[in-house]
């Protein structure tokens, strides 16, 4: 078992009874990454999901969605269904397949991007968003409970999802904002793989280059003004793919200062070999199955295979907001 398997009984129920139990009990940190996909989101919340008192717990906001699919994988290896960690944060959660149907349609209904600027500007919430902060609530909650983690990693990604966890009472959220090229994304999306599933043989996600370049542009100005503008300044943090995949090491540990944390052992065997062990992911690239040794090295395959075509889409549609992300166009 790893450091984050189950204790059951007396012991969770009096864990759970403490973090609830006293006002001044520090809340939970939960370090939201967020960001456009293929930006490396999910590689860097598995390191840190290695570090003693984290948890990393994937794209949380998927978990009801997957719990509907039968034979999607946790990342420890089982069925979502048949793992202890999740059945158990499930279970006294009240949240069930049955009911994870409606808090899905609730995630596409009123948690996309298009939605950012209603939940940033209007006080009143309506009635399903406030229930999807107390489901959020109640789930963190238990995530907490059932490993005794001080920082549960969720890699969402999405601003939409990082604003509304914002507003949940009982925890402390600190947004990690991930950035990567454009153009090394618009890359990854045309290179094939397996879907997040785990399910042997489900064909993978795609996404074309026009798209990807629109919604690289939307979800870091959102995350960038909107969601920066609504957490505390000390609690929002934009990093570099590129410059964490060149000092791997030292980028998690500067992470690991802005949440206020420290740690006295990292996965780290070198300044870029990491060694993973299977985390509790409900959802999330399929890299949240690679355990061992993993060298992180940077990836620059895009510089000389992207087709031009591709390109010029991506420069046309994201050039623009490039420069304020850290990105020369030129280059």
């Amino acid at each position: 078992m790893n450091k984050h398997e189950l204790t059951q009984g007396a012991s969770t129920a009096s864990r759970r009874d403490a973090l609830i139990g006293s006002a001044s009990t520090p809340r939970t940190k939960v370090c939201l990454v967020a960001g456009w996909s293929r930006s490396g989101t999910t590689i860097i919340g598995r390191i840190l999901g290695q570090l003693n008192g984290f948890i990393d717990v994937g794209e949380l906001m998927f978990l009801w969605q997957s719990l509907e699919i039968d034979g999607w994988r946790c990342g420890c290896g089982e069925r979502l269904t048949d793992c202890r960690f999740w059945k158990s944060v499930a279970t006294q959660s009240n949240n069930t397949v049955a009911g994870s149907r409606e808090i899905t349609r609730f995630w596409r209904s009123s948690a996309r991007l298009r939605h950012v600027p209603k939940l940033w500007w209007f006080n009143s919430r309506p009635a399903p968003v406030v229930a999807g902060e107390r489901t959020l609530a109640t789930v963190y909650r238990e995530i907490a409970a059932n490993s005794s983690a001080r920082v549960i990693v969720d890699t969402s990604k999405t601003p939409a999802y990082a604003l509304i966890a914002k507003q949940v009472p009982e925890v402390d959220v600190y947004v990690l904002h991930i950035v990567r090229d454009p153009r090394a994304v618009a890359y990854s999306w045309l290179r094939p793989r397996p879907s997040a599933s785990g399910i042997t043989g489900d064909e993978f996600e795609s996404c074309s280059t026009s798209r990807s370049a629109v919604h690289w542009v939307g979800n870091n100005v959102a995350l960038a003004t909107f969601v920066r503008r609504a957490v505390r300044a000390d609690h929002y943090l934009r990093i570099r793919y590129e410059d964490f995949a060149s000092e791997p090491r030292i980028v998690t540990l500067r992470i690991v200062n802005f949440l206020g944390e420290r740690v006295t052992d990292t996965p780290f065997e070198s300044e870029r070999s990491v060694r993973l062990a299977p985390t509790h992911t409900a959802s999330g690239n399929p890299a949240r199955f690679r355990n061992g040794l993993v060298d992180i090295v940077p990836d620059e395959q895009w510089r000389t295979e992207l087709p031009q075509s591709a390109r010029r889409k991506t420069l046309a549609l994201a050039g623009s907001l490039m420069p304020a992300m850290g990105y020369n166009p030129l280059r």
